[in-house]
């Protein structure tokens, strides 16, 4: 399994972690340079051991990814992290408010990548059941887990555990959402251990233009957790414009009954899944999200959007 820390890679062996370098032709020239690396954190890997540190000669197929925009090169794609079980995605029941858009765009990452989703509300303190019931409720008729955290009170915590326990787990949300509390209540080393890393790594940064890494974390209760400091980006990657309704589970049954294979669902007649929206089958939150990719994906937007743009 395949760390980087402090842009420095790692990986695990065993009981292990052995400082490793790329091998090869395709890897020369790239260990500095973390955009154009061809490894992310959890791939993995085959090494050749040479003492104390080892080289990467081979990195294995991936079963998932998560990517986004190369920050120097946006005609391009950079995985941040590979080999990802569930994405637990991070939204906050008030301060700030829920974003359905951003939720919607990790879920339709989810289905394309076969990644499993958890839809995390956390500050369940700060709201009345019926409240959280009816955030809730979009993303549980569609067959979503969603499941309510407070770190003040404890809740969720042990069922969140239970979740990400013995798999790669990754947490995504926009800023203020209570990620690094999330993460300090589940397992208060790694919090600290990943603090360490932030301010050693904004140290080595001063003065100068970074990249920020993701990078890969052992849980005390089992498993692995992908930490993504600094990540505001989270953009899907090339599809046809048509495609992508098979990734909104609600409209997947409904493509086959369109009357163009390559139909959009934004202007074209005979439409099924329009015909659904019209209906109040498909929720009007969902088409909005829908429109707002189809637009990105045609040209007609921006080609990726920041955590806070919904």
């Amino acid at each position: 399994m395949l760390r980087i820390d402090r842009k420095q890679i790692h990986v695990e062996i065993g009981d292990r972690v052995v400082p490793c370098s790329l091998r090869g032709r395709l890897f020369e020239g790239q260990d500095d340079d973390p955009e154009s690396r061809p490894v992310a954190v959890g791939d993995r890997v085959r090494v050749v051991l040479e003492g104390e540190q080892g080289s990467i000669e081979e990195v294995l197929p991936r079963r998932t990814r998560i990517a986004r925009p190369r920050p120097r090169d946006p005609s391009g794609w950079q995985v941040i992290a590979a080999n990802v079980d569930v994405l637990v995605i991070v939204a906050s029941v008030r301060q700030p408010a829920t974003k359905p858009g951003l939720i919607d765009r990790m879920l339709v990452a989810c289905e394309r990548e076969g990644i499993e989703p958890l839809v995390v509300l956390n500050k369940c303190d700060l709201a009345t059941p019926a409240e959280i019931d009816a955030l809730a409720a979009p993303y549980r008729e569609l067959g979503y887990a969603v499941l309510p955290t407070s770190v003040p009170r404890r809740e969720g915590l042990d069922e969140l555990r239970a979740a990400m326990s013995g798999r790669v787990a990754m947490l995504l949300g926009h800023s203020g959402v209570g990620k690094s509390s999330l993460m300090a209540a589940l397992d208060p080393g790694i919090s600290a251990r990943i603090g360490a890393l932030v301010a050693a790594g904004t140290k080595m940064a001063r003065g100068a233009h970074t990249t920020t890494s993701a990078s890969l974390h052992r849980l005390a209760f089992g498993g692995y957790l992908v930490d993504t400091p600094g990540v505001r980006e989270f953009g899907l990657p090339p599809m046809e414009p048509w495609d992508l309704a098979h990734w909104f589970r609600e409209m997947r049954p409904l493509i086959a009954q369109c009357k163009y294979a390559t139909c959009t669902h934004d202007h074209e007649p005979g439409c099924a899944v329009k015909a659904a929206a019209a209906s109040g089958a498909i929720r009007p939150e969902r088409m909005a999200t829908y429109q707002k990719l189809l637009d990105e994906l045609r040209g007609g937007g921006e080609r990726m959007q920041r955590h806070d743009a919904y």
